[in-house]
């Protein structure tokens, strides 16, 4: 699920993270503190979109630049405003999203999630709280296998500035995206998960990505408490698009599938692999940050329309690539002796973090059906037919070779 390969889950890091990451969790005093009344604009004029250059966040603001007349702000690693708008541009073209009417609609910051205040002066900080109406929040530092203390400052960090941004000036709704990866812990790995249950037991879950997103998750659950209208939207596994198969190329699910076709094989493993399609989730956001109602609410996104391995494998051989179902040792050999070869492997910046057995694989029934309703979210295709939509991308793309 979400950011599962195969066999067990990356465990480069150990899982290892703060001794306490209830104490991590800890709201500042002055977030949130002093909240103006909050007033929902029937057409929010201003949405600031963080995130913009990654491949959810693509989807996010094409769906706000179609949908509302809001002009979107982006906040963007960059050095100049030139600069910041040619990164937001290209990304949108990567994925074929991009229009020319969008340019007099993006608004492009220069600033930095690890940076007090956003990375922006003072002014710029003070101007940007008291203009948005809407923030969404979907920047991050996303790696499998860094440990929490590198994500801190992007994912954390970043978040506390995010909130700290919407109580100042005039109050900002905030729509958070989260993961579905806060509940892969014990306390949830066999039970049923609803939107209407919070993910306040962080004690086992592995993995600094999942421990970062999980004490920002609870940060912004603190900032609500206190006043601020915020809610949390929580996808799994983040796909390629639903119509044209196109995925992010560098993703873990995308080089997997990549690495199955290079080495001819395919792992023997029990568990299904879930696929939500990109443009799904991020038409359900879109069409809730348009909700007044949707605010203070949790959000999930996963697709139980799964695939298994055993049909991964067909869908590759009905593309006319060959490959075996291998036990998980000797698939996990041939991966590390292809990896070795100068040509390597698709998997490559990956392998590191494959477990040396396969464990099994638990996460919680994760029930959406409350989201799935609210967002008027379509049913995507079933898992065979998304994945051969995927497959038939991949090599088209030219990446597998």
């Amino acid at each position: 699920m979400g950011s599962g390969g195969p066999a067990a889950p990356y465990r480069a890091d150990s899982g290892r993270g703060p001794a306490d990451l209830r104490a991590e969790a800890v709201l500042p005093d002055d977030v949130a503190a002093d909240l103006a009344p909050y007033r929902a604009a029937a057409e929010p004029a201003h949405v600031l979109v963080t995130g913009a250059t990654g491949f959810l966040g693509a989807y996010l603001l094409d769906h706000l630049l179609r949908h509302t007349a809001a002009d979107v702000h982006c906040l963007v690693r960059a050095r100049t405003d030139v600069a910041a708008v040619d990164r937001v541009e290209r990304n949108l073209r990567r994925y074929g999203l991009w229009r020319p009417e969008y340019t007099a609609r993006i608004v492009a910051h220069p600033g930095d999630l690890t940076q007090p205040r956003l990375g922006l002066s003072p002014a710029a900080f003070a101007a940007l709280g008291d203009l948005v109406d809407v923030i969404v929040h979907n920047g991050g530092e996303v790696h499998f296998l860094h440990p929490y203390q590198r994500l801190r400052p992007a994912n954390v960090h970043g978040t506390v500035e995010v909130l700290r941004l919407a109580g100042r000036g005039r109050t900002s709704a905030v729509h958070h995206v989260s993961t579905l990866g806060v509940y892969l812990c014990p306390a949830y790995a066999r039970g049923r998960v609803t939107e209407a249950d919070p993910p306040d037991e962080p004690d086992g879950l592995w993995g600094g990505y999942h421990q970062s997103k999980w004490v920002a998750d609870r940060l912004v659950r603190a900032a609500r408490r206190r006043g601020l209208p915020v809610s949390v939207h929580r996808p799994a596994r983040v796909t390629g698009d639903s119509r044209t198969g196109a995925g992010n190329p560098d993703d873990y699910f995308t080089r997997l599938l990549a690495t199955f076709a290079q080495v001819g094989a395919v792992p023997e493993l029990a568990h299904d692999e879930d696929l939500a399609p990109v443009d799904h989730i991020a038409a359900a956001i879109g069409r809730l940050t348009r909700r007044p109602d949707a605010l203070g609410r949790d959000f999930h996104y996963y697709n139980p329309r799964t695939v298994t391995y055993p049909q991964i494998a067909d869908a590759l051989r009905d593309r006319g690539r060959p490959v075996r179902l291998l036990p998980y040792p000797q698939w996990r050999a041939e991966v590390l002796r292809r990896a070795e070869r100068p040509a390597g492997v698709a998997l490559g910046p990956f392998v590191a973090g494959l477990p040396a057995t396969a464990g099994p694989r638990e996460h919680p029934e994760f029930d959406c059906s409350r989201t799935e309703h609210d967002a008027g979210l379509a049913a995507p295709p079933a898992g065979p037919q998304l994945l051969g939509r995927y497959l038939d991308a991949l090599l088209r793309s030219g990446q597998v070779g």
